[in-house]
């Protein structure tokens, strides 16, 4: 047997050109640009409210001592066609807020026996105010109140001297002294 004298094939292996290194660190640009923006998001509420006058998705603040702390992402009617339902995100760090005890309600110009409220709100637009709780207890969905809440007896704020004439009446606010000139 004879054999033939083998041949050496010389295979060449594809070569990655520097073409392709474009490509491949604007793709690594991008998955750490969208891990980045997952990863400083706050959480997710959900909030019903008898109907939306003035909220707009992607527009709507939600605010707490007038710092924004989330924004509205979409508005939509409840199954049952009843309600709607306002989805938020909210900042990241704002889980502590977000409790059995945090309430919500819309800013906007009121006007009733109380006096005129929101004024603020002509121009910039209605926002969704959260007065925080101090429950334990994570809460992701709440009601919406249909007014700001009057603020509890004996809780912080300025003191107020209430001047009264015969025949009026003191509507609702915080006290500390009730004077009356005709004393």
């Amino acid at each position: 047997m004879t054999s033939k004298p083998s041949r050496a094939i010389a295979e060449t292996l594809p070569r990655l050109s520097p073409v392709w290194l474009i490509p491949l660190a604007a793709l690594l640009i991008g998955l750490w640009l969208a891990f980045d923006h997952l990863s400083v998001q706050g959480p997710t509420i959900t909030l019903k409210m008898d109907d939306a006058e003035g909220i707009e998705a992607g527009k709507t603040a939600i605010k707490t001592r007038s710092v924004q702390v989330g924004t509205v992402e979409s508005v939509s009617l409840s199954e049952d066609l009843q309600h709607t339902l306002v989805t938020a995100r909210m900042q990241d760090g704002s889980d502590r807020m977000l409790n059995e005890e945090t309430r919500f309600w819309v800013v906007k110009p009121r006007i009733g026996r109380e006096g005129i409220s929101g004024l603020g709100t002509v121009l910039s637009g209605a926002y969704i105010e959260l007065l925080p709780g101090d429950s334990d207890a994570n809460k992701r969905r709440f009601t919406v109140e249909a007014q700001p809440p009057v603020p509890a007896a004996g809780a912080e704020g300025p003191p107020r001297t209430l001047f009264r004439e015969p025949g009026n009446s003191v509507t609702t606010g915080h006290t500390q002294h009730l004077h009356s000139p005709n004393r």
